[in-house]
């Protein structure tokens, strides 16, 4: 139930506001995983996904429910049907790392500017279709995670500088 006795101070919630989450404005929606993938147990997935859905939102009927799907893969071993594996969501995640799925590769500076303008058509091209396949559904869809690389052993963490960030 939440316990304590709210914002108040006293109780046993130490001063805490204390509600169930179900309740809390702070969520915004439950996620079931991050980047699922069925690979080749489509039937299964498909399955988990509704029954996960429906448990969610018996516990919560306040918040909304998605996969965490980073949506069409670039390895169709990955087994990800994106409309379908969404029709249980309230709506649907999209992640894009162009630079993890070899649509960019800064190898050097002069190279890096040419990845980097080829991949940026594919990077369209991909929200795109996702936009339209989130439009099939009558759902919104969210970019969840974007972004190149930074963690990562040279060139690329040069080309990624942290004096960027120093002033922030």
């Amino acid at each position: 139930d939440g316990g304590g006795e709210g914002a108040d101070g006293g109780g046993e919630g130490g001063g805490m506001i204390r509600i169930p989450y179900s309740s809390s404005p702070a969520i915004f929606a439950w996620e079931l995983a991050n980047e699922p993938r069925p690979m080749s147990h489509r039937p299964a997935y498909a399955s988990w996904i509704a029954r996960q859905a429906k448990l969610i939102r018996s516990l919560d009927p306040n918040h909304m429910v998605t996969v965490g799907s980073e949506g069409r893969t670039p390895y169709p071993e990955a087994g990800v049907d994106v409309v379908a594996d969404h029709e249980h969501a309230d709506f649907m995640t999209v992640h894009v790392w162009p630079q993890n799925w070899e649509w960019y590769a800064p190898s050097s500076a002069e190279g890096a500017a040419a990845s980097l303008a080829a991949a940026i058509p594919q990077v369209l091209s991909y929200l795109s279709g996702h936009l339209a396949y989130a439009s099939a559904l009558h759902k919104p869809a969210v970019i969840e995670e974007f972004g190149l690389a930074r963690d990562s052993t040279p060139p690329q963490n040069e080309t990624f500088s942290p004096a960027a960030t120093d002033s922030l």
